[in-house]
């Protein structure tokens, strides 16, 4: 009996010492300050005179703003006479080799050694180009040859030029395309020659409604023989249609 007291008194002062601590332990826990709370943001109440401003510098920039505006379609300069609107016309043969975009083939008129007494002949050759509206010639291309030959007393005389118009019908001589050739060529040195190659050369013909080259040989003698050969290689007017 006096065992059982013992061993019930054992338990109750365990359980007292248990209780006691977990008490403590909360009383430490209860002092540990808490990690304190960061306050939000306030939200600033909506302004209405502020949003009006915002909305009046908005349409403000809108009005005025720098619009860069599209790039123009670049044109790049052709051969106008090779456009399939364009109205062609020759005199002499093979006109179509002026305009094949060779400087080797050409049209050609030509009277080689004719005799008479007197005599007088003359050769001429023609390209003539007349485009379906005024256009602007930044450039020509082009080729003649030009000769003319009389054997004893009497006169040979060359013409090669190119021309345009604005109108149709009235044509005038690009500066710088007039050539009436030199003497002292040929047999007794009595023939008269233009022949100065391929040129290029760089204009500004405004409103021009066609172009056209011509090559224009003559001869005569009191009594003997004479020769013209007229030719054009190639002519190309190069412009913004």
């Amino acid at each position: 009996m006096l065992k059982k007291i013992l061993v019930l008194s054992l338990i109750g002062v365990g359980i007292y010492l248990l209780l006691s601590r977990r008490k403590a332990y909360a009383e430490e826990v209860s002092e540990i300050p808490s990690t304190p709370q960061v306050p939000s943001t306030p939200q600033a109440p909506d302004n209405p005179a502020i949003s009006m401003v915002d909305q009046m510098i908005k349409e403000i920039e809108e009005k005025h703003k720098i619009v860069t505006p599209a790039p123009e379609e670049i044109v790049s300069p052709i051969n106008l006479i090779q456009l399939s609107s364009t109205i062609h016309s020759y005199r002499g043969t093979g006109g179509e080799k002026s305009i094949d975009g060779s400087f080797e083939t050409y049209q050609v008129d030509a009277q080689p050694n004719v005799e008479g007494k007197p005599i007088s002949i003359s050769s001429t050759c023609v390209s003539q180009h007349i485009f379906n509206k005024a256009s602007n010639i930044v450039s020509l291309r082009y080729k003649m040859y030009g000769y003319a030959w009389y054997s004893f007393e009497g006169g040979a005389s060359v013409s090669c030029k190119i021309e345009y118009t604005a109108d149709g019908s009235n044509w005038l001589t690009v500066p710088g395309t007039l050539d009436n050739g030199t003497g002292g060529h040929g047999y007794m040195g009595k023939g008269t020659i233009s022949d100065l190659g391929e040129i290029t050369k760089t204009v500004n013909i405004t409103g021009c409604l066609g172009i056209r080259a011509s090559v224009i040989c003559s001869a005569s003698d009191r009594d003997g023989w004479v020769a013209t050969d007229a030719r054009i290689y190639e002519i190309q007017a190069i412009g913004i249609p």
